[in-house]
């Protein structure tokens, strides 16, 4: 088997990414990767905003020693979403959260990595000319992601 180059995976990528139904997720993603996680986001905008913890506490109208433990469980990556988005809107903030892979790289070139390394060498791929090898692959990773037994297989990988 014959290697694709890497001119030719890259042609084929943007092939199949045009029609990659969930590439607006990596354009979303894409906002997420240059921020570091952080453990203590609610005790670093109290401060920013001179608040207290009596004084958010009574904005959420809970009891001083709760919204303490709010920020304690929040240290520990236990906290709600609901009691973040309370704790925001008492400091008159918006709580927004996303998901990013843990590999940085967007979802869509993680999966063509695998479909790459799974279906580059398939005889039909092979056996189209040089020029045609790129679109050939980009329509078999199209193909093989409407069917269900591959996408098995890919998760697998």
């Amino acid at each position: 088997m014959k290697e694709l180059t890497e001119e030719q995976l890259e042609i084929a990528f943007r092939c199949w990414f045009g029609t990659y139904q969930h590439r607006h997720i990596d354009r979303e993603i894409e906002k997420f990767f240059g921020i570091e996680p952080r453990r203590n986001w609610l005790q670093e905008i109290r401060a920013a905003q001179h608040l207290t913890i009596a004084e958010v506490s009574r904005k959420m109208n809970i009891p001083h020693k709760s919204y303490q433990q709010l920020e304690l469980s929040e240290r520990a990556r236990t906290i709600t979403i609901a009691s973040l988005r309370r704790a925001a809107d008492a400091m008159n903030c918006e709580l927004i959260y996303g998901l990013r892979p843990k590999t940085g790289q967007k979802i869509a070139r993680h999966l063509w990595e695998k479909i790459v390394a799974l279906y580059q060498g398939e005889h039909w791929v092979q056996t189209k000319p040089e020029h045609l090898k790129a679109r050939a692959l980009a329509a078999t990773a199209r193909n093989k992601l409407l069917d269900t037994k591959t996408k098995k297989k890919l998760l697998r990988f």
